[in-house]
């Protein structure tokens, strides 16, 4: 199934019958509940067709689907590990914990990654990972270091695909009025920011990068996937990351991890169908 836009989206959701979809309603209410609560959720017993459909429907039945194809190819992506490749997240080198689309002023709401086929060697080669904001405040509160990345401005900036740049200027983590953390993150979206602006960065600036990684992996939790898992990662309250990954060479041909990639924009305020 072609998913580049959304025509193709409302084709696929409306072959699948209302009965079924109002029975999962349950399933997406608790899943939300349990995204607000803990900032993340791992579904297991979906079933996993040959196209994208299944991931399509929990996106769309939590909210709106990201569909700004000016930052991305398609609406859902498909990330594989091979050689020689370009993008980080078809690289088989371990894929840094991160927020997703962090220099956009309104990141999505949430990461939805579907597990197609998991890694040749299993976990914890291509496993995926998630660290808590609220548990790096808690485990931090108070601190000097976790003062540095809420008080330093870092410059966040990524190239569309027609060659345009986007550029947001803001800390890594925030507190909301509300007391709830706010997190942003992602290495390379930073690293572009300072090449933009034409300037080293400020050893404050160094510091906070290099403070923040740790802060986060010290409250890293390791999520194994197998084919047709789930994971959904709120993206404001969050960050993910995937280990290394290994290929596997045969008379069949390469073998690798396969995941199918959504994201969403805002959150519906009654979720299901």
């Amino acid at each position: 199934m072609d998913t580049k836009d959304d025509a193709d989206l409302k084709r696929a959701l409306n072959t699948l019958p209302t009965a079924l979809l109002t029975q999962l309603n349950p399933v997406f209410e608790s899943t939300m509940q349990v995204l607000r609560d803990n900032a993340y959720v791992q579904l297991r017993g979906f079933p996993l067709g040959a196209d994208a459909r299944s991931i399509l429907l929990i996106g769309h039945a939590l909210g709106t689907v990201f569909s700004d194809l000016s930052h991305q190819f398609a609406l859902v992506n498909e990330a594989m590990p091979s050689l020689n490749a370009r993008l980080q997240g078809n690289q088989t080198e371990p894929l840094f914990l991160h927020t997703d689309f962090a220099m956009l002023n309104q990141p999505p709401a949430c990461t939805i990654i579907q597990c197609v086929e998991p890694d040749p060697l299993g976990a914890p080669f291509g496993e995926n990972g998630v660290a808590v904001a609220r548990h790096i405040i808690s485990q931090y509160y108070g601190t000097e270091r976790l003062a540095l990345v809420l008080n330093t401005l870092l410059p966040f900036a990524g190239k569309k695909p027609d060659g345009s740049n986007v550029l947001t200027m803001r800390p890594i983590m925030e507190i909301l009025p509300d007391g709830e953390p706010r997190v942003c993150f992602h290495p390379s979206r930073i690293h572009y920011g300072f090449r933009m602006r034409n300037e080293k960065p400020l050893p404050l600036e160094t510091e906070a990068l290099i403070v923040f990684q740790e802060m986060a992996q010290r409250v890293r939790l390791g999520l194994p996937q197998t084919s047709g898992d789930i994971l959904i990662v709120n993206n404001h309250a969050a960050l993910h990351d995937r280990a290394l990954c290994s290929l596997s060479l045969s008379k069949n041909g390469l073998r690798a991890r396969i995941s199918r990639i959504l994201f969403v924009q805002d959150f519906k305020e009654n979720v299901g169908w």
